[in-house]
């Protein structure tokens, strides 16, 4: 016959057991629900596409749009910014229709690669158009954002320029 003793210590050790693998249970489900949490929001930010940034930057001027798939933007991507479209992942462009000098590029190249300098580039080359078309659209060119986050590189010439960039941060 087993002890009283005996009986009370494996029902202690049990039940000290059952009390642990729930606490670490409890445990890891919390840290398991946070990591997907985090895992949801980093691929929601990676889900984004250079159409859907492009459109919660478009303002009134700004109502003429093409993107990476599309014939306008793969036949002038390479005349616009002397990128190979073949190397372009994903991409965009909204611009005025009127004559402004207002446009946002967005360029993910396949690589991940930067090409802010190109857009640096396509910058200085709308300076020079402009300063002798519409020399009143330079103020807007001599603010313009050009940068690169998270694999996007991007060129914002508007004069809402600081107030796009925070929308495209937040969407990347």
């Amino acid at each position: 016959m087993v002890s009283t003793g005996v009986i009370k210590r494996v029902l202690l050790f049990g039940a000290a057991a059952v009390v642990i693998s729930s606490m670490a249970g409890c445990r890891d489900a919390d840290s398991s629900s946070k990591a997907e949490s985090t895992a949801d929001s980093v691929l929601q930010k990676a889900d984004v596409n250079a159409a859907e940034i492009l459109q919660k930057c478009k303002n009134s001027s700004m109502t003429q749009s093409a993107y990476f798939g599309n014939d306008a933007f793969d036949n002038a991507v390479d005349k616009l910014y002397g990128i190979e479209i073949e190397k372009i992942y994903d991409g965009g462009i909204i611009c005025a229709e009127d004559g402004s000098a207002d446009e946002v590029s967005v360029i993910r190249l396949t690589d991940g690669s930067s090409v802010t300098e190109l857009l640096e580039k396509r910058l200085e080359q709308r300076k020079e158009l402009f300063k002798d078309y519409k020399p009143e659209e330079m103020p807007k060119l001599d603010k313009a954002e050009v940068f690169e986050q998270d694999g996007w590189n991007c060129l914002i010439i508007s004069e809402n320029a600081d107030e796009i960039k925070d929308t495209i941060l937040e969407l990347i």
